[in-house]
């Protein structure tokens, strides 16, 4: 369990801040348009849809990009639109696993950011009932002027402990700690529900324990002792140790080395990401960003494995 929040200096207007989110609603009001002229239902995740929420008064909660979930069934059509207006996929160039995938998948336009959707980081269930789950009970909110279609509310709190399990810092934790001060007991009621009904209870609690009050309403909620070795690990941050569980996932002998070849031989690209400041140097600088990915590997085996093994056990 991380410290409490409460110790931050108190709020500011932050000028920059409010200026920049004002583009990105000019943004997510532009989405919202393609998408609804293109037939693909959308529900907008996060910026605007907790800004006006939890905060209030002279506080600026800054956001940088436009979340959107859609079904995926309709990922397809999503891509291609956004490719059409002139979008292009932030992953493309690491080519490797185990990125956020469908759980998160950012897309640029020169300064313009947005993340895709069809799933939640810590969601087990299939994509067709996340998104039955999470899109069957969705509210309004005003961006640029134009009425957004949200969570409703117990979803939205549902996705401030996911957000905070998968982060554990920064913004992710100051929106679960306004939203246990804010939000009324129902509310959190609601959301463990769809917790159960999306298998994802385990990462639903491990957010909250993040905070002495989070950890408390998961008691209250019946939900304290919830565990998983995938949410342990997200938390715990130890190198390699997110890696095992991957493994320990992946389908049958064969995937299980096909992921080992890819993490122990990535791709020219992915190493170009992961080091930049070696592998683009040339031929050279490669075979060196090679050479310290396998070192790297080999230093960060056992934290990771023992790290792995305890949370498999904690998690029963």
């Amino acid at each position: 369990m991380v410290a409490a929040l409460n110790d931050r200096p108190p709020p500011t207007f932050d000028l920059l801040a409010a200026a920049r989110n004002l583009l990105v609603d000019r943004l997510i009001a532009e989405l919202d348009t393609a998408f609804e002229k293109a037939g693909i239902e959308h529900v907008l995740l996060k910026g605007p849809a907790i800004a006006g929420w939890l905060y209030s008064g002279v506080e600026v909660r800054a956001y940088n990009d436009g979340d959107f979930l859609v079904s995926h069934r309709r990922w397809g059509d999503a891509v291609a639109l956004l490719v059409q207006l002139g979008f292009r996929d932030a992953w493309a160039e690491a080519a490797h696993p185990n990125l956020e995938g469908f759980a998160s998948h950012p897309w640029i336009r020169d300064v313009d950011n947005v993340d895709l959707h069809a799933t939640l980081a810590g969601i087990t269930s299939d994509f067709d009932t996340a998104w039955s789950s999470l899109a069957r009970d969705t509210t309004e909110v005003l961006v640029a002027g134009r009425p957004v279609r949200v969570l409703g509310e117990p979803a939205r709190a549902f996705h401030l402990a996911l957000h905070a399990a998968h982060h554990h810092e920064g913004k992710a934790m100051i929106d679960l700690e306004r939203g246990l001060e804010r939000l009324g007991e129902s509310v959190w009621e609601g959301a463990s529900e769809i917790a159960t009904q999306l298998g994802a209870t385990a990462a639903f609690a491990t957010g909250l324990r993040l905070l002495p009050a989070g950890d408390a309403l998961a008691r209250r909620l019946g939900v304290g002792e919830a565990r998983s070795a995938a949410a342990t690990l997200k938390v715990e941050s130890v190198p390699l140790a997110e890696g095992f569980e991957y493994l320990a996932n992946a389908s049958g002998l064969g995937g299980k080395l096909t992921l080992i070849w890819k993490e122990l031989f990535p791709s020219p690209e992915f190493l170009r990401w992961w080091s930049p400041s070696l592998a683009q140097r040339g031929r050279s600088g490669l075979a060196a960003a090679y050479l310290h990915r396998a070192i790297w590997l080999v230093a960060h085996f056992p934290a990771g494995f023992r790290a792995w093994r305890r949370a498999r056990r904690e998690a029963g």
